[in-house]
């Protein structure tokens, strides 16, 4: 596989935010997909996402807005992170958690 396209991120600006920064992890994330989605078809493809960007809003939106898949670590002490999960001993995986 080769690099199709990338995407510099600066971090946050020193002074005023211009055009370019889009504040918050989840809506940078929904910006490069639709970012790309304008240079190659995205639909019916599984993304596949860092802790960072992986979260159960992003996972929804890519499902009901792009017609996508994706997988992805998510760290439980993240926001969102469900607490029939965190249960000590608990057998669930994400994947029976979810279907």
């Amino acid at each position: 596989p080769y690099t199709f396209t990338s995407h510099c991120y600066a971090g946050s600006p020193e002074g005023a935010p211009n055009q370019y920064y889009v504040k918050g992890t989840d809506e940078y994330t929904k910006y490069l997909i639709t970012k790309m989605a304008t240079q190659v078809p995205m639909a019916g493809r599984n993304l596949t996402m860092d802790r960072l960007y992986t979260s159960i809003p992003i996972m929804e939106w890519l499902w009901e807005t792009q017609d996508m898949t994706a997988i992805g670590t998510w760290m439980s002490n993240r926001k969102g992170y469900p607490v029939a999960l965190k249960t000590p001993g608990s057998n669930k995986s994400s994947e029976i958690y979810y279907q």
